[in-house]
């Protein structure tokens, strides 16, 4: 079974359309009280104090979010990496709302060699 096959039996998450800035703010207002044009004030802050960070090759540490470190790559350009926060990979894990959005769940946990018995059968 050639790689191309393999690919189209893997689980993947079918995702949703993301959650634009406005809904951001709508969600994070109603949670903390926050009026939202302070909330937008604080996610720009939160952007720029990020750019800075990795302007002097600093990593910025979100706790319950992550770290977000500058690298390199061998042509020269710089790239963000993202590192998730173990609590929230955790939780999201602990989590069942995501496996109905999971296409090929029958595969979850299957090596490459057990998918290619699977289509062989």
């Amino acid at each position: 079974m050639n790689l191309t096959d393999h690919n189209a039996r893997l689980p993947r998450l079918k995702l949703n359309d993301p959650m634009e800035p406005r809904e951001l703010m709508n969600e994070i207002s109603a949670r903390s009280g926050l009026v939202p044009a302070d909330v937008v004030g604080v996610i720009y802050e939160l952007g720029a104090n990020l750019l800075n960070c990795c302007r002097y090759a600093r990593p910025l540490r979100l706790e319950g979010i992550g770290l977000f470190a500058p690298t390199v790559r061998l042509d020269g350009t710089i790239h963000i990496r993202f590192k998730p926060d173990k609590g929230l990979l955790k939780e999201l894990n602990l989590s069942n709302n995501l496996k109905k959005h999971i296409t090929h769940r029958q595969n979850l946990g299957k090596s490459l060699e057990e998918l290619g018995e699977d289509r062989d059968a």
